[in-house]
């Protein structure tokens, strides 16, 4: 293993990988602004003993996750259901908020119909909710019980797809649920390798090194600029309560992991 990480490592069970594949991102913002801003930097090293050494210890743990990894190899199979359900959960959002906006001052009877009980979901969620709002806008113009009220649906339809929910948009998102109906073979998780634990062990020494300087961030920086500048955000009452409990810390990513 790399000689940044000469203690024996023991990654706790239950760590999420996804969350340590973050921490990189997390680390050069912390460090960023560490290095470039002279009066987070004076505060660290008056305050909490932050050090010029440790800086570039920080930096070398750093550059340790970013090395690469021997060969590169093929990238592992993905069950191409998955990627299509994320596709339609991805749509799903603009969908409604289409939808919604574009009949809801307009036409609020058809905005009842179309949306009426109907929410976006997750997962297998949200392909049961645009299915089911597909269906809700293909009765518009074919459900004999809504006769009465047929120009208005029409002119509900005509608004949709002025506004991008057209017949293209809704043979696409067809076509995705018909993918992601169809039984597939999920490939095999590859399998783990001496690597890839040297991997997951740097990113868990970069967190260590992490988690202790965030801290001692927030423990001696005031403003509230000074700390968004470093990735640190106001943790919520839940969150400073967990940390404090017998379990000790919490291993949360925060909102500097999406916004570094």
């Amino acid at each position: 293993m790399d000689t940044i990480v000469s203690n024996p490592v023991t990654v706790p069970e239950g760590l999420n990988p996804r969350f340590l594949q973050t921490q990189p991102s997390v680390a050069s913002r912390f460090l960023g602004a560490a290095g470039s801003n002279p009066a987070i930097y004076a505060i660290l090293t008056r305050e909490a003993g932050y050090s010029l050494a440790e800086h570039r210890r920080g930096w070398r743990l750093y550059e340790a996750c970013s090395e690469p990894r021997g060969e590169v190899a093929e990238p592992p199979r993905r069950n191409p259901v998955l990627a299509v359900r994320e596709e339609i959960e991805r749509r799903q959002r603009a969908l409604f908020k289409r939808v919604n906006a574009t009949l809801r001052g307009k036409h609020p009877a058809q905005h009842t119909y179309l949306l009426g009980g109907l929410t976006p979901g997750e997962g297998v969620e949200a392909v049961t909710a645009v299915e089911s709002l597909l269906d809700r806008i293909d009765r518009l113009a074919t459900d004999p019980d809504r006769k009465a009220t047929r120009k208005e649906d029409q002119a509900a339809r005509a608004a949709l797809a002025a506004r991008g929910v057209s017949a293209a948009l809704e043979k696409r998102l067809r076509r995705l649920i018909a993918v992601y109906k169809t039984p597939r073979d999920v490939p095999p998780p590859p399998p783990s390798t001496g690597e890839e634990q040297e991997h997951v062990d740097r990113l868990y020494a970069l967190y260590v090194w992490l988690r202790e300087w965030r801290e001692l961030a927030r423990a001696v920086v005031t403003r509230k600029d000074q700390l968004r500048a470093l990735g640190i955000g106001r943790r919520s009452k839940k969150k400073r309560v967990a940390a404090a409990g017998p379990t000790g810390p919490v291993l949360e990513p925060g909102p500097d992991s999406r916004a570094a």
